[in-house]
C-alpha cells in the first residue's frame, strides 16, 4: 500500500485547488499498470455528488458533516493534510514507485510524498542489495581463504574463484536481463548458492589430491576423480534442484522466487565445477 500525504504550499490554496490536485494524482495513479485501486478525498467527493445533485463544494460539505468519520481518514483539516490510498496488485514491480512519485510531484497546491509499508519494503530491499554486494565479496574471500588453507595451496583457491562465482553471476544476470526486480528473499540466494557450490568444489579438491597421490593414475587423476565423485554430486544436485524447485509452486511470491533462483544456481554450479574447475586448475597449475 502507498499513501500520498501533503500540505498546501502557499497561503492561497483552496479546497478547489486541493481537489484538482487530488483528482489529477488519482487519475494518473489509477492509469498506472499494476495499480489495483485508488481511494482518496477526490473519490469521496465524486461519491457524494452521485448521492445528491450538488457541486464539489456541496459534496465536500456533505462528506464533512454526514460522513465525517470516513472523511477524516483521508483529510486532516486541522493540519491541512490529505491522504490517498493506492492498492497494488500482487507481484507488481517496485519501479512503480517512481511513476507514483512523478504523479505526486505534479501536484501544484500540495507538497506530496510517498510513504507506507510498500515504500519502506522497497527501501529496505535496496539497502539489502548494497549490503549483499559487500557481504558477497567478504564471504567469497573468507571461503576461498579457508579452501586455500585446507589444501595448503593459494593457487587452488584462485582456481576455485570462477567456478564458484559463475552460478551466482549467471542467475542474477538472467534476473537483470529479464527485467525482474530483486526482493528480500532473492537477495538471500547469493549466500546459499555460493555455499552449495563451494561444497562440491571441496569434495572434488580432496578427491583429486588423493588420486594424484596415487602413482597408478598420473595424468588420469581428474578422470578418476570425476568417476568417483561425480555420481554423488549429480544425485545431490538433482535432490536440491527438485526440492527447491517445488518452492516455485508457492503462492507467496518471495518464497517462490527464492526457490526457483536457488534451484537454478544449484543446477549451474554442478557443470561449472565438473567442467571449469579442472580447466582453471590446469591454468593455475594447482594441486
Amino acid at each position: 500500500r502507498f499513501w500520498e500525504e501533503g500540505r498546501p504550499i502557499g497561503q492561497g490554496a483552496t479546497d478547489a485547488d486541493v481537489l484538482e490536485d487530488l483528482r489529477r494524482f488519482t487519475e494518473r495513479a489509477a492509469a498506472t499498470p499494476g495499480v489495483d485501486s485508488v481511494l482518496g478525498l477526490a473519490e469521496l467527493v465524486e461519491y457524494g455528488k452521485r448521492i445528491a445533485p450538488v457541486d464539489d463544494a456541496g459534496a465536500l460539505l456533505f462528506l464533512r458533516t454526514a460522513l465525517a468519520r470516513v472523511t477524516s481518514r483521508f483529510e486532516d483539516r486541522a493540519h491541512r493534510r490529505y491522504r490517498v490510498k493506492v492498492r497494488l496488485k500482487e507481484g507488481t514491480a517496485p519501479e512503480i514507485l517512481a511513476r507514483l512519485a512523478e504523479a505526486a510531484a505534479a501536484c501544484r497546491s500540495l507538497d506530496a510524498h510517498l510513504t507506507g509499508r510498500a515504500e519502506r519494503a522497497v527501501g529496505t530491499t535496496r539497502g539489502l542489495l548494497s549490503v549483499f554486494a559487500r557481504g558477497a565479496l567478504l564471504m567469497t574471500a573468507i571461503v576461498l581463504s579457508a579452501v586455500g588453507a585446507a589444501l595448503r595451496s593459494v593457487r587452488a583457491a584462485l582456481a576455485a574463484v570462477v567456478p564458484n562465482l559463475l552460478p551466482l553471476a549467471l542467475v542474477f544476470g538472467a534476473v537483470g536481463a529479464l527485467g525482474t526486480s530483486l526482493d528480500v528473499a532473492a537477495v538471500a540466494v547469493g549466500a546459499v548458492a555460493v555455499g552449495l557450490a563451494v561444497d562440491d568444489t571441496i569434495h572434488l579438491f580432496f578427491r583429486l589430491r588423493k588420486e594424484r597421490a596415487t602413482a597408478a593414475h598420473g595424468e588420469g587423476a581428474w578422470g578418476a576423480t570425476a568417476a568417483a565423485v561425480a555420481p554423488a554430486l549429480v544425485l545431490s544436485t538433482v535432490v536440491l534442484v527438485a526440492g527447491l524447485g517445488f518452492l516455485g509452486l508457492s503462492a507467496f511470491v518471495p518464497t517462490a522466487r527464492f526457490g526457483m533462483l536457488t534451484a537454478a544456481a544449484c543446477a549451474v554450479a554442478l557443470p561449472a565445477d565438473l567442467i571449469l574447475l579442472p580447466a582453471f586448475l590446469r591454468l593455475f597449475r594447482a594441486l
